[in-house]
């Protein structure tokens, strides 16, 4: 988009022109070419909030170029602002060579004035950032940029005259919307910290109530509240789906992130969707029909199965014939989730593999086997070793299928310094061994009740209090409804799901929560400690952050960042 920063130009008449969040340029300032050094202090500071932020947004474009403009250096749009380049347009300004790079930008004085929020100062930076990416990604410079080039035309004095007030509302809140909701994927109180960053920035900056063109400032921060109440009976149903998908509630996971994928499409929305029904569809195979492990499969109640749980499985088995339809229908589901996370981004190898999985599946041993290649050139290009590993395991897998016993053990081994279990299962169904099940220690004691904030799990289904209630009706015959009552507290949150026959309650932490578990675990605590105070895990559920430990009879699950340290948990009931 050449030479614009967020939105199209409003008017040439306004003298003063502010950052996205309050104006619009019509010209490249020199916050699109100055900035603080990488090796800064606070420009690091802003790069990790920027780096956490990127992946949430599931784009496969490159991401703009970080910009944080120094202080003492003028420019035309303070706080912060963004371009989105050339990039989606039709032609740059005619004869002037001039192409333009797409940048989001923040003043360092505007990091400062933040800072005075304490423990929001990253939730007010990931605000501003999450903000400019959403008005890029958006493409909410396409107007203004087309009208830029062809301004000398018809058609491009109409658009320049195109946005109006109204506009401009309609991108500041649009903004809020997707901006606010993949920053709270990337673990950020986004829209929660608005009304207390927009004061605060226009304090600082010693900006008008009324800004030309632009909403007040009541007005700017009446729009940030309005979306966050917006993104409240939004958020608990992807935290509903993560819960379910935690539980091994699969189908019903899959049918909330695809929900959740049309109205915030990326591509990792597609792909928990896509993940959800395959492992649904496997979930449903008999127990003896497929013994190999797929990657999307690696949890401990693939690798822990016991006797009742076994038992469990093969009663479902029993149904194989009448689940024929059923698993081919939901396999094709969680294939076309990935293909469209690989259209977000033709380059994300974890679809890639993912899809490759269910080829292999599906009985399609060669599209498996090239698919899984292609992910491995991708993941090895990326530097990503776990999506690597589980490419070749894949492709080893897919080889044993197609009766290339030699060539498959050959891809496992090539796998199993990454991810040595996943080998070690595939590897004895290679050779028509099984792996002794790990035994789980089981306390003599019995289990204490695990509360969060003094509430058990069942505190759930309770009536009292303000609930926010989100209705999924039924896409297709048989499928039922799903309703999720959500309620927060001061360091907690519930979320209770209904659907037929079937009653689940969860109370979870949040981050900052200062207590403990049952038996003694708080934020912070070593992985190890899980194992000393409650045994092995009966499922270990991956995550894009960490892993997620799960204990069926103390009723809770722990969240593992990537660190090894606890970061939350939620306890659950089924009823």
């Amino acid at each position: 988009m050449n030479k614009l920063t967020t939105y199209c130009h409003i008017t040439r008449l306004i003298s003063a022109l502010f950052l996205c969040l309050f104006c619009i340029s019509p010209t490249i300032s020199q916050a699109a070419t100055e900035s603080l050094p990488d090796n800064h202090p606070i420009y690091r500071q802003v790069q990790t909030v920027y780096e956490r932020l990127i992946p949430a947004f599931g784009e496969g474009r490159l991401p703009p170029r970080l910009v944080v403009v120094p202080t003492g250096v003028k420019t035309r749009e303070p706080v912060a602002s963004s371009g989105g380049g050339n990039e989606g347009t039709l032609a740059f300004e005619a004869g002037s060579g001039m192409m333009s790079e797409g940048y989001v930008a923040i003043e360092e004085r505007t990091v400062t004035a933040l800072a005075e929020l304490g423990a929001d100062r990253d939730n007010a930076i990931a605000f501003l950032l999450s903000h400019e990416l959403a008005h890029v990604y958006l493409r909410h410079g396409w107007v203004g940029d087309f009208g830029n080039s062809f301004a000398r035309t018809e058609m491009g004095r109409k658009m320049m005259k195109a946005a109006t007030y109204e506009d401009v509302v309609k991108r500041e809140t649009e903004a809020d919307h997707f901006g606010g909701f993949y920053g709270y994927l990337a673990g950020y109180d986004t829209l929660g910290v608005a009304p207390k960053a927009l004061d605060k920035i226009y304090t600082a900056f010693a900006l008008s109530e009324q800004i030309p063109n632009y909403p007040t400032k009541t007005e700017r921060i009446a729009i940030a509240q309005r979306q966050m109440e917006s993104l409240k009976k939004l958020v608990p149903v992807y935290e509903a789906g993560t819960r379910l998908l935690i539980l091994g509630r699969y189908e019903e996971a899959g049918r909330l992130f695809a929900h959740l994928a049309q109205i915030f499409p990326s591509r990792e929305m597609f792909n928990n969707a896509g993940v959800a029904f395959a492992l649904e569809a496997v979930r449903l195979l008999p127990p003896k029909s497929m013994p190999y492990v797929y990657p999307f499969e690696l949890d401990a109640e693939t690798r822990l199965l016991n006797h009742e749980q076994q038992g469990q499985r093969a009663a479902r088995a029993g149904q194989a014939d009448d689940n024929s339809a059923r698993i081919l229908r939901l396999l094709r589901r969680a294939q076309s989730a990935f293909e469209q996370a690989s259209r977000r981004d033709n380059r994300y190898a974890t679809a890639m593999v993912n899809s490759a999985a269910v080829q292999s599946l599906l009985g399609n041993q060669d599209d498996a086997i090239r698919l899984a290649g292609s992910a491995l050139a991708v993941a090895r290009e990326e530097g990503d070793r776990v999506s690597a590993s589980h490419a070749l395991v894949v492709r080893g897998i897919a080889l044993a299928r197609a009766g290339e016993a030699a060539k498959a053990r050959s891809e496992l081994e090539a796998a199993r310094q990454i991810v040595p279990d996943l080998v070690a299962i595939n590897s004895a169904a290679l050779d028509g061994r099984t792996v002794p099940t790990l035994a789980t220690t089981v306390s003599d004691s019995p289990a204490k009740v695990e509360t969060v904030a003094t509430l058990p799990a069942k505190e759930a289904f309770a009536s009292s209090g303000e609930k926010v209630t989100f209705t999924l009706t039924p896409a297709e015959k048989g499928e039922a409804s799903l309703t999720i009552h959500s309620r927060t507290g001061k360091e907690w949150d519930s979320i209770a799901i209904e659907t037929t026959g079937r009653r689940i309650g969860t109370v979870a932490t949040d981050h900052a929560y200062k207590g403990s578990s049952a038996n003694g675990v708080k934020i912070g605590s070593p992985l190890a400690s899980l194992g000393q105070l409650y045994g092995s895990a009966d499922r270990i559920v991956p995550s894009r952050q960490g892993a997620w430990y799960v204990y069926n009879s103390a009723g809770i699950a722990f969240e593992v960042n990537e660190m090894g340290k606890v970061a939350g948990w939620f306890i659950f009931t089924l009823r």
